[in-house]
């Protein structure tokens, strides 16, 4: 596999990104919990090739494809690709035309795996790590939503505790 590290400029312009778009909100009055979360809890994401054994899946169906990959991985199924837990992601990924909402799948190691989009070596990914709790809440819901979507806003009025996911 190749070993390919995000420019640091990739994930900063995306985290420069996301200021700006709070900023415009609180501006207006209209302060966005999404963002302002996203810079508080966000971290940046190593970009790698997919990892063997896992294929690509439906492209603009982001939220759900990782959703599934994760949920496999977590109980070692074979859609998980055999590369260990995985952890949810949500926030926003960087391509060389824009900043785009995105969710990925991330390994112990902070390693972008991303299973809806092909592998773009300029890419960067800055996200929250989710429990994988509030995720199944979703999923049982019969949809998969972004978590950090207006309708999600009780996620994250709770205590980070409660949504941000920690390797232990």
């Amino acid at each position: 596999m190749n070993d390919v590290t995000v420019p640091d400029d990739a994930a900063e312009r995306i985290r420069q990104f996301l200021a700006d778009l709070a900023e415009r909100k609180r501006s207006r009055g209209h302060p966005d919990v999404s963002y302002e979360a996203l810079l508080l809890y966000g971290r940046s994401y190593q970009n790698r090739p997919r990892p063997k054994g896992l294929r690509k899946w439906a492209y603009k169906r982001c939220y759900l494809n990782t959703a599934l990959v994760v949920a496999d991985s977590l109980a070692q199924r074979p859609g998980g690709g055999g590369v260990g837990p995985l952890v949810y992601v949500e926030g926003f990924a960087s391509t060389s035309r824009s900043e785009v909402e995105h969710a990925w799948a991330a390994d112990r190691d902070g390693n972008v795996v991303d299973v809806t989009w092909k592998f773009d070596p300029s890419a960067g990914y800055f996200g929250i790590p989710f429990r994988f709790d509030c995720v199944r809440t979703l999923m049982r819901c019969g949809t998969m939503s972004p978590l950090l979507g207006w309708w999600n806003r009780d996620v994250l009025a709770r205590d980070p505790s409660e949504w941000v996911h920690e390797w232990t």
